[in-house]
């Protein structure tokens, strides 16, 4: 709004899921796809961040959700690049509301060496960010989006301690600034310390958060749902916080985490 004093911002963090071999039936992409979509149109987030969105997830992606622009890791904004498959954590954006200023991504490893573990990961990680302009207001922030390792404890604390060190570096301290992603931790374990010391959880700053776990690992026998997503933030207001838990986008489960969405007012400092 023009001349607005505040903007709603609504975020949205997704572990999509890549096709796993063991993943057939109702589990597979093909079966998700279409509920996914319907869960994103829904909520109609400003920005999503997935993770684990491999090229035939970000093909599908950015043919279904016209109105959004996405950002990875490669090729220009807006056009996927279908050859990355190292964990990718791809940004998509209204591109109606929102205006890409500058984006980039940085590796969850010691020395920022491309495609190389960090740590103690099983696996190798990375962080993707956008800097976006509300058309309207002029309003900027920057949302970040990290998937971190699902063994290596001391990386995810590294990682921890890395991207809070990276957003002082790309944003500064006087940003409005959001980190979502799924941290394969719950937000008592030692390794979110560094994010919590930094920056405001969503989901511990409103009234009443939805307290359904986020990981349901599609309902396995022996298997214990966990908080393992999270949603966080500096230099705006947190409103709600959700889990998308509900069965209603034609499969039970649409992928093995639930998404979550959280609300948020941005301030728009007088001109």
């Amino acid at each position: 709004k023009a001349g607005a004093r505040s903007e709603d911002f609504r975020a949205m963090s997704f572990n999509i899921r890549f096709q796993f071999p063991a993943d057939t039936g109702k589990l597979s992409w093909e079966a998700r796809k279409a509920g996914c979509i319907k869960a994103i149109e829904k909520y109609k987030p400003d920005v999503i961040g997935f993770q684990e969105a491999y090229p035939y997830h970000k093909a599908d992606l950015k043919k279904d959700l016209g109105k959004y622009v996405m950002v990875d890791r490669g090729g220009k904004p807006g056009t996927p690049d279908l050859e990355l498959k190292n964990n990718e954590n791809p940004v998509m954006f209204r591109g109606d509301k929102l205006e890409l200023l500058d984006y980039g991504y940085f590796w969850l490893n010691e020395d920022q060496t491309p495609d190389q573990k960090g740590w103690d990961a099983a696996s190798v990680r990375n962080a993707t960010w956008v800097k976006l302009k509300y058309k309207k207001s002029g309003r900027i922030f920057f949302y970040f989006n990290v998937h971190m390792d699902h063994r290596g404890a001391n990386a995810r604390y590294q990682s921890a301690v890395l991207i809070v060190e990276k957003i002082k570096e790309i944003a500064g301290d006087d940003a409005v600034v959001f980190l979502g992603g799924d941290f394969n931790m719950p937000d008592t374990e030692k390794g979110i310390k560094p994010l919590q010391e930094y920056m405001k959880d969503a989901a511990k700053s409103v009234r009443k958060a939805d307290p359904a776990p986020t990981f349901n690992d599609f309902g396995r026998k022996g298997s214990k749902p966990m908080w393992l997503d999270h949603l966080m933030f500096r230099g705006a207001t947190a409103k709600s916080f959700i889990v998308v838990d509900e069965n209603k986008y034609g499969v039970q489960y649409i992928s093995d985490h639930y998404p979550i969405v959280a609300d948020f007012i941005i301030p728009v400092p007088k001109k």
